[in-house]
């Protein structure tokens, strides 16, 4: 039966009434497409003159499967609003019932757009300021509200407003599926409240990490009536602690573990696996400062990265590796016997000299390797372990090539001596334990006749006794104490001078290479030479050839300056080196050359030897130097050196090293 023939009289009474009214009114009939009836002049302009009737359900967006539920929902319910765009307009249709009209309901259409565009700035503030997105469900509505930054993400244009869990499985990344499943049956159970961080994938199909807070607002049976949704865009947060946590557990540099990082896998690996023999390794890359220098940061560090590389490469399962500090590092191997470290270790120096080879760089990478045996329940940390395997790599350092070492008490003793000495050593200065022992030089073409002598350094410790020179210089060269020892040294030679008016006799004081090339070294020892009026020609500096070696211009220099107020220069060790003769083209201030002791051995007999020494001391009589040899222990050596013209001996043969006091005694109150 047509509809309009079964209207009431009050149909045409209420058109009359509202076809010219200022706001938009309309009929809604009630069946089940909402069917729109009536639109007054306002509602039609308002409608885009879309002519009545026509279903209310093609304006709402809304999937085809809901529309059937949000239908029966509403028929229970016609107290309701709607909102929905037409065009560019977003209009809002508020229902209620007149009881004049029975079949339908009357709707006032209202253009919200203004309205919106000032929500929308107001919530384009909020997210702008907090970023964070709002959603509220409404049970009874059956809709969802959303501010403005929802439609970013991807459950925005399919979300179902009949359940709360708004969240698929396609809108979350797969590894938090599952805790944002777990969430939401927390929620229908009985949590009121839940947070959880997830990524959420946004409209480009990639994924934002989102912070989602959930408050739940519950009916008297306890259904959820009411959600409230926040969700706060972290991704910039998250992945900035991610990177934080990266680099707090892996070096810049390599990209493997760092440091850290590896004692605590290291440890964790020889807990859990008893049944294992394993080996801490401490490796160094020799001369790596050399090549920093000569090839640049970024070259040693492609260095680094290719040796880090090698090293992950020939790694088993159950090890690890790490770089401790600039080109040292760490190693955890699992090995079944010695011979299988070795090979190793040669496997990866292999490895490592194929970077020279491939980039065709000039310079030997060549390795320094320690190993320490973990023995079963060692107690010892991962770093003290590590020290240990140190030692051992700084053991063979010195030597030339790849080499490796295998820690052992010995060594360790070795290292705490060292140690105890660098402790002591600025006390030992302050209280005067280095003494000065002085070592006859000999006049052999003048009678045999003391003339000259060389001040030599020993340790008169109160617990120790007297220690050699050769347990405490090489380690004092390397710390850099040598610098104050060498001028204690030379001041105590210039007080001896001052003190017994010295005017006769020559002394000789070693200055070893890092004293020689100090900033303040040629004023300080002409300031001590002047405070005690040492005459001129009294004090010889001595300096090995390998210190001459390293910057023989520079040396000169400096020693051109010395001899102007009264210096001499000796090269000590001469022909010890590989470059003896570039030495003396390069120094033109040499006033003495000193026999390297190697010369002066059984076999100075030999006819090839004899012409070496024989050329050596011609040469330099040319050169206008003194030759004094060294080591001289026999009578048939002293004879030869006489005969070869040699100027002056000093060795055993005549005395030995000894204290002032003692020299004072046997040779000059002797003389006087």
């Amino acid at each position: 039966m047509d509809i309009k023939l079964s209207i009431e009289s009050g149909f045409e009474n209420f058109k009359d009434r509202f076809d010219h009214f200022p706001y938009g009114i309309c009929l809604i009939r009630k069946d089940d497409t909402l069917t729109i009836d009536y639109l007054n002049e306002s509602a039609k302009r308002l409608m885009l003159d879309v002519n009545p009737p026509f279903s209310l359900m093609a304006f709402i967006d809304m999937k085809e499967e809901n529309k059937k539920a949000f239908i029966q929902k509403h028929n229970q319910d016609w107290l309701m609003n709607i909102n929905f765009n037409m065009g560019k307009q977003l209009l809002q249709l508020k229902c209620t019932q007149m009881p004049e009209l029975s079949h339908y309901i009357v709707g006032l259409l209202l253009d919200i757009s203004e309205y919106q565009s000032d929500e929308a700035q107001i919530n384009r503030i909020i997210i702008e300021q907090t970023g964070i997105t709002v959603l509220e469900w409404q049970r009874q509505l059956s809709r969802y509200y959303l501010s403005a930054g929802a439609e970013c993400f991807g459950f925005y244009e399919c979300m179902n407003p009949y359940k709360f869990n708004f969240l698929k499985k396609e809108d979350v990344h797969p590894d938090d599926w599952k805790e944002v499943k777990q969430t939401f049956m927390l929620l229908q159970k009985n949590e009121n409240q839940a947070k959880i961080t997830v990524r959420l994938k946004d409209n480009d199909h990639s994924y934002l990490w989102c912070q989602l807070t959930f408050f739940a607002m519950r009916d008297k049976e306890g259904q959820i009536d009411r959600m409230i949704v926040t969700i706060h865009n972290v991704d910039e947060a998250v992945k900035n602690r991610q990177s934080l946590e990266y680099w707090a557990e892996y070096d810049p540099l390599t990209g493997y573990y760092n440091y850290g990082k590896f004692k605590e896998y290291a440890r964790e690996l020889i807990n859990n696996n008893q049944d294992k023999k394993y080996a801490l390794c401490y490796t160094d890359l020799k001369n790596f400062k050399f090549l920093n220098d000569i090839y640049g940061y970024e070259e040693g560090d492609r260095i680094l990265k290719y040796w880090a590389d090698k090293l992950n490469l020939v790694s088993r399962e159950k090890e690890s590796f790490a770089r401790i500090s600039s080109d040292h590092f760490a190693t955890l191997r699992t090995y079944e016997d010695i011979e299988d470290l070795v090979s190793r270790f040669h496997h990866s120096v292999h490895e490592l000299y194929k970077y020279q080879s491939a980039t065709n760089k000039k310079f030997p990478l060549e390795v320094a390797a320690g190993f320490y045996l973990i023995k079963e329940n060692d107690r010892h940390s991962i770093e003290d372990m590590l020290d240990r395997a140190n030692i051992a790599s700084k053991s063979v350092k010195g030597k030339p090539g790849s080499q490796y070492g295998f820690y052992d008490d010995h060594l360790r003793q070795s290292v705490i001596a060292r140690k105890e000495l660098e402790a002591e050593m600025f006390h030992a200065l302050k209280e005067e334990q280095f003494e000065v022992y002085f070592q006859p030089i000999v006049d052999i073409k003048n009678g045999d006749r003391v003339t000259a002598v060389e001040a030599l350094v020993r340790w008169q410790h109160p617990l120790r006794g007297t220690i050699p020179p050769n347990d405490f210089i090489p380690l004092f060269e390397r710390n850099g104490f040598i610098v104050d020892l060498d001028l204690y040294m030379f001041e105590k030679v210039c007080q001896y001078v001052n003190k017994n008016k010295i005017t006769d006799m020559m002394i000789s004081i070693n200055v070893s290479r890092v004293s020689a090339f100090q900033s303040d070294f040629v004023k300080k020892y002409i300031q001590l030479k002047e405070q005690y009026q040492v005459p001129d020609g009294i004090l010889e500096l001595e300096c090995t050839e390998t210190t001459v070696v390293n910057n023989p211009r520079e040396l000169n220099t400096i020693m051109n300056k010395l001899k102007d107020y009264g210096f001499l220069f000796a090269i000590d060790d001469f022909g010890s080196g590989y470059s003896s003769l570039n030495v003396l083209k390069e120094i033109s201030t040499v006033d003495v050359l000193k026999l390297d002791r190697i010369f002066c051995t059984d076999d100075l007999q030999e006819s090839r030897n004899h012409a070496i020494i024989s050329s050596i001391i011609t040469m330099a009589k040319k050169l206008d130097m003194k030759v004094i040899a060294e080591g001289v222990e026999s009578l048939v050596q002293c004879d030869i050196l006489k005969s070869l013209n040699c100027d002056y001996i000093q060795g055993y043969l005549f005395d030995r090293p000894m204290p002032i006091s003692a020299f004072d005694k046997k040779y000059r109150d002797l003389k006087n």
